[in-house]
């Protein structure tokens, strides 16, 4: 792509980051357009309070915030630095707390980041307003601090007009200008209130306004724009020396859900404790209208007043102190706390760069360059903040709402990886879930599917053992490694009794929530040998397990392709990130994608006995007896199938795909015959357990984008073929995924340990 005329949207801590990466790769026709005028245009960058916390249980989050403080502190504007190294401190007031911090201090080893636990007295050497007699411990990173970010704005602004980027202020995007072509809709430039701009592309970094820009090409971006309130106390005694405006560490207190960094002599607070307050792009004012800058609200004392007394308990230094200013400024926020990174899925050359903190923002300027350069990021694995990750009702303003808000309140919780929504569920579910309520099913949410983890009813009545479903955190171990308390949340002794019976007997797993594509046209095999590693053509009735590779060799996501005729396929996917990589390749071609998957349904039947259920059933199109990795059509007591001889826990079993309408008449007649021969509904949980003793991967846990094929241990599902995307880095090695076993009966394992 590069070569291309590019307008940036936005001279933020984004666009501005983006500007001058692009710049530095040699993209010879960029320009920056914002509303406001520079030095502070007006968005969330001229007001941030610009802590940059570096640590975050999410790799990619993590390495965006380094590389902005390895940026920044490089940065430099008429003699003011961009980045002031103070130290973070995080704070544990309760034993839970403390705990969670033991196992952040784990994970921030494992991303290159340099934390210890320290204790009260320590926390209280290094920034003197707290009292460690309320102190439980606390995280500390020396590295962290105060990023500048009108400072940085400027300072890469000017990097990159040296390059000969142009910057225009007082510019307001009126329109956005787009062709039809035989690829669909693309870009060809933007109109504003000082003319007409062309560009081949466009990168919308609008921040709190993004959203107006989306709708101007029919997108939807998935955030909510909220009101944060910032407050600064009077002058403090202790801090009456301080000249430069950053000097003492950071602070996060996270149980009361608040942060402070000194000002000069003053502290600065900043509070997610309030009641959450949406605001509607289309009513934010615009830098010539608003009273101050459009990004900051009036403060709201009343909100604030449980904050200050939350404050004063942890430093009675601010006991005769008082609020003397404040705002609530505006910031936007996603459901998953990501940002939303990535080309739109219905306009060629429009991408976004949206949700973005100061925290992240070089390090997303630096990923976006490179993906808009070479088509993929080999500094990031971007798949968490992929605008794709969202689809249907997940992306629908009141639904993305709703979880944004509650994400924004609860942005400091201890949360465990398999924790779901406690409100607004059932949002979709299979055509199995009354039977499933009925056996006691235990759900737990994926892409908006209600998915079984266990069944109640599987739970033996002498195990002596508890279910934990979402209950607190443990109070134990908390001055060593954290085990069986914490992690054994969302577990169940169920889960052993479904793991033997699918070893011993037989298995009945609801898989309707995988996603399934439909790939038809006279260029599907075309499609699929471009974005698939498998042996090209496939044969009719052939089941193959494959990978969809980005430009760097790194897996994208590991797939199934099903042959069902000359032109048409069937694919097993992982996410929406699937069908958009897909249709983002179909594009010039004579093919359909779509995801069938609302109107269909899929139950894996496996295990030794499965083959004696199925026999004692009435089926047509030799169902029965398929070979491995072979799939027909068929019926099975009069329900239209798709038969699939495979299975992801390592015994004999079929897939059985069938459409949503006639899906239950299979449940209840593999159930009514299967369960006197020990036929056992189980859930997600044991089907983990299962697939781990088999070898094989799950994407998003063993393998990610950050892998190559072969250090995936899935070099087996490389072809011969050298035309597949990123074919020529798929065999490099640099790491390797490996088998770890452990004979701690009260471990329990999650993914994503160091």
């Amino acid at each position: 792509m590069q070569g291309k005329s590019v307008v940036i949207i936005g001279a933020g801590v984004v666009g501005a980051a983006i500007a001058d990466e692009l710049s530095a790769k040699g993209w010879p026709d960029i320009t920056v357009v914002d509303q406001g005028q520079l030095p502070k245009p007006g968005g969330s960058s001229s007001h941030a309070p610009g802590m940059v916390f570096q640590h975050h249980a999410s790799p990619v989050m993590s390495e965006f915030a380094q590389h902005t403080v390895r940026k920044f502190s490089k940065l430099d504007h008429n003699g003011e630095a961009g980045f002031d190294v103070v130290g973070g401190l995080e704070i544990a007031m309760t034993p839970e707390r403390l705990a969670d911090f033991r196992r952040r201090h784990g994970w921030s080893q494992t991303q290159s980041l340099e934390t210890e636990i320290i204790g009260p007295d320590e926390c209280k050497r290094l920034h003197p307003l707290l009292d460690s007699a309320n102190i439980a411990g606390g995280l500390y990173c020396p590295n962290d601090g105060v990023a500048r970010a009108v400072v940085a704005v400027n300072a890469q602004l000017s990097s990159a007009q040296s390059r000969g980027v142009r910057i225009i202020e007082n510019c307001t995007v009126t329109g956005i200008r787009t062709v039809r072509s035989q690829l669909g809709d693309k870009v060809t430039g933007i109109d504003t209130d000082r003319g007409p701009i062309d560009a081949d592309v466009l990168v919308c970094c609008a921040g709190i306004w993004g959203p107006l820009l989306a709708d101007m090409v029919g997108d939807q971006l998935p955030m909510t724009v909220v009101e944060h309130q910032v407050a600064t106390t009077s002058k403090l005694d202790e801090f009456a020396n301080h000249t430069a405006e950053a000097t003492t560490p950071i602070i996060r207190h996270l149980d009361a859900g608040l942060y402070y960094r000194d000002r000069f002599d003053r502290l600065e607070i900043g509070s997610f404790a309030h009641r959450p307050i949406p605001v509607a792009p289309q009513d934010i004012l615009s830098p010539r209208t608003a009273p101050v800058m459009p990004s900051m609200h009036p403060f709201t004392p009343e909100d604030f007043r449980p904050q200050w007394e939350s404050s004063t308990n942890l430093m009675s230094a601010l006991d005769g102190a008082t609020v003397e200013e404040g705002y609530n400024g505006l910031m936007a926020f996603t459901q998953d706390d990501f940002p939303l990174l990535g080309p739109s899925p219905r306009v060629e050359g429009m991408w976004y760069a949206e949700a973005v903190w100061v925290t992240q923002s070089a390090g997303v300027g630096l990923a976006m360059a490179e993906w808009l350069t070479n088509g993929w990021s080999s500094s990031f694995d971007l798949s968490p903040c992929e605008l794709s990750r969202f689809d249907g009702p997940l992306a629908a303003p009141y639904l993305h709402q709703y979880r944004d808000l509650v994400r924004y309140a609860e942005i400091y919780d201890i949360a465990h990886p398999q924790d779901s929504w406690k409100d607004l569920r059932n949002i979709r579910t299979s055509p199995f879930y009354d039977r499933e309520c009925e056996l006691g099913a235990v759900f737990s949410e994926f892409n908006g599917w209600e998915r079984p983890l266990w069944y109640e009813s599987n739970t033996p009545v002498t195990s002596g053992q508890t279910n934990k479903r979402q209950e607190g955190p443990s109070t134990t171990n908390v001055s060593g490694p954290i085990y069986s308390d914490w992690t054994a949340q969302n577990w169940s002794p169920a889960i052993e009794t479904e793991a033997r019976a699918a070893r011993t007997t037989a298995a009945l797993v609801d898989l309707t929530s995988l996603l399934r594509i439909s790939v038809r046209g006279r260029d599907a095999q075309r499609l699929l040998s471009r974005v698939s590693t498998a042996t090209m053509p496939r044969p009719f009735g052939s089941v193959v397990y494959t990978l969809m590779l980005d430009e760097g060799g790194n897996v994208r996501s590991d797939i199934t392709i099903t042959c069902l005729g000359e032109d048409e396929f069937l694919l097993g996917g992982n996410s929406p990130r699937d069908l958009a990589w897909l249709r983002l390749n179909a594009k010039g071609m004579d093919v359909t994608v779509q995801d069938i998957t609302p109107g269909t349904a899929c139950i894996g039947l496996w295990g030794p006995e499965s083959l004696n259920i199925l026999q004692a059933l009435q089926t047509t199109g030799g169902i029965s007896t398929l070979d491995y990795f072979r799939s027909t059509r068929g019926h099975i007591m009069g329900v239209p199938v798709i038969c699939q001889r495979v299975s992801y826990i390592g015994e004999f079993g079929w897939e059985i795909i069938t459409t949503a309408d006639t899906a239950r008449h299979l449940w209840d007649s593999l159930y009514q015959y299967g369960a006197p021969i020990g036929l056992t509904p189980i859930g997600r949980s044991a089907v983990d357990s299962l697939r781990l003793e088999a070898g094989f991967r799950s994407y998003g846990m063993d393998v990610t984008a950050e892998h190559t094929a072969a250090e995936a241990g899935l070099g087996f599902a490389l072809s011969e073929r050298s035309d597949y995307l990123g074919a020529d880095r798929a065999r490099t090695i640099t790491q390797k995924l490996v088998t770890l076993t452990h004979d701690n009966g009260e471990a329990r394992l999650l993914g994503g340990e160091p």
